[in-house]
């Protein structure tokens, strides 16, 4: 594989399937002008380790994703990954390699899958409930806590997941590290917002 193509994935057979992918597209294709791919592979048995995998990144490289739709959900929002192109893992190998080929030509192929990763705007309520979610308190507290009912507090909750694109509090967990670590790498000056304020209130435990 040319050295100006990169896999990263902490699945020593999967990096290595998609290495083989990659030599077999430019054997088959001498014509194509060389080009920087950075390709991040990531199956669902990585969701947990997903904060140690983004630590590694370059922020100043820009990836194609392969994973499932799922993963790629999770992912919208999270400012550290620069998200050139998505592949859906589950697809025929067939498929991911013509994806791969077309990317590599600099032809669009449109798989109908969002790769956004465009700012969460939280209410204000929303981020003083989300700073203790994140934490593992649950909805009854925060309630007791912010003097308002739980149907009030549950209903936020709902809104936070639907902007965050998560669906349970594993995922939340994850979000919250994944959001967290991007603070972190930032090395510019955040600006005033509601992000801002997210960051602020909810990832600076002690």
């Amino acid at each position: 594989m040319r050295e100006n193509c990169q896999v990263y994935s902490d699945d020593i057979f999967l990096s290595t399937a998609a290495s083989s992918l990659l030599n077999e597209i430019y054997t088959k294709n001498s014509e194509l002008i060389s080009k920087q791919c950075n390709i991040l592979i990531i199956n669902n048995s990585s969701l947990l380790n997903l904060p140690n995998i983004f630590e590694k990144l370059n922020k100043r490289k820009r990836y194609v994703v392969i994973s499932s739709l799922f993963i790629n959900s999770l992912l919208r929002g999270v400012e550290q990954l620069k998200l050139e192109k998505f592949i859906d893992i589950d697809i025929s190998v067939d498929s991911i390699k013509y994806q791969l080929l077309m990317y590599l030509k600099g032809i669009t192929v449109d798989t109908s899958v969002l790769t956004s990763t465009d700012k969460v705007i939280l209410s204000h309520r929303e981020i003083f409930v989300l700073k203790y979610l994140s934490m593992g308190m649950t909805p009854s507290f925060i309630a007791r806590l912010s003097g308002v009912s739980v149907k009030t507090i549950s209903s936020q909750k709902r809104s936070i997941m639907k902007k965050l694109c998560i669906s349970n509090n594993q995922q939340l967990f994850i979000k919250s590290k994944l959001i967290k670590l991007a603070e972190e790498r930032n090395s510019s000056p955040p600006a005033v917002g509601a992000k801002t304020l997210l960051q602020r209130c909810c990832f600076q435990l002690s």
